[in-house]
This record gives C-alpha cells, sequence and structure tokens, in this order.
C-alpha cells in the first residue's frame, strides 16, 4: 500500500520484477491509494496480484499462501509498515 501522492507505478516497476504474487492493500490514511488502483498499476507485470481491504487481511491472506522457505515482504508507505509492527506489537 502507497499514499496517493507517491510514484506507484514507478514503485510497482522497481518490485514487481522481484515478486511472485503481490497482495495490494492500503493503509488507514485518507491519503492512501485505494488498493484497486494500486492493483491497477501490478497488471503490466503480469504477476498474480490479490486486492486485500485492510492491511490485516492482506498480511494474513500472503501468510495463508506461503510455503516452506517463502519470503513475505511488507513495503509500502510508513503508515503500512506502522499498521504491521502494530500487529505484532512491535514497537516502530
Amino acid at each position: 500500500g502507497v499514499l496517493a501522492d507517491k510514484d506507484a507505478a514507478g514503485i510497482a516497476a522497481k518490485l514487481l520484477p522481484l515478486a511472485d504474487t503481490v497482495w495490494v492493500t492500503q493503509p488507514q490514511s485518507e491519503r492512501a491509494l485505494p488498493a484497486q488502483r494500486l492493483a491497477d498499476f501490478c497488471v503490466p507485470f503480469g504477476k498474480p496480484t490479490r486486492v486485500c481491504p485492510s492491511v490485516k487481511e492482506a498480511l494474513l491472506a500472503a501468510a495463508q499462501a506461503a510455503q516452506g522457505d517463502d519470503l513475505i515482504c511488507v513495503t509500502g508507505s510508513l503508515y503500512l509498515v506502522g499498521e504491521v509492527l502494530a500487529l505484532f506489537a512491535l514497537p516502530p
């Protein structure tokens, strides 16, 4: 998830070649880019993309799909990362 005023297309271009599957969501911020709009930036890369309405749902879906030594990389805005840290009750 990213904020609407960020270069979502540029971010996708750098990260998606490294991914097998992508889960998109949006942080709890009125500045957030809607998850479906972020998913639209993923289409040209041909990667399976899942849209999740919340950060928690995206993280749970990715964790459920992960197998063996799969790596789940959480990236995006600091708002999104803050939400993930809160889910794990880790200090920022």
